[in-house]
């Protein structure tokens, strides 16, 4: 019926696939979220899942401009990187990081 029963790494990583890998560190997540970074004009490291959530609480207070294109940068990189993810579960269709990163911009 189509259905997939697979744990492993949809990106092709051979790692388990739970949050903290599908979304940090997988190294094709890690990219798309580094060039997000680069692009918001954040200089870090990509940190694990629960500091990711405290630094963004912590630093996407506000009303700025600088804080909404943060916001919705973040919004479309979860989601292209969940598009994808289930582009290449349900359709055995892939695309390169370098087009996630495109389409986020």
């Amino acid at each position: 019926f189509g259905i997939t029963n697979s744990s492993g790494c949809y990106f092709g990583y051979g790692n388990e696939e739970d949050q903290e890998h599908l979304w940090f560190q997988c190294p094709y997540s890690r990219e798309v979220w580094n060039k997000c970074l680069i692009n918001c004009n954040v200089v870090r490291t990509i940190l694990p899942l629960d500091q990711e959530i405290s630094w963004d609480q912590n630093h996407m207070k506000g009303k700025g401009f600088h804080i909404w294109i943060r916001r919705l940068a973040l919004n479309a990189t979860v989601y292209h990187l969940w598009l994808e993810r289930n582009r290449r579960v349900f359709r055995n269709d892939y695309k390169p990081k370098e087009n996630i990163i495109k389409a986020i911009r």
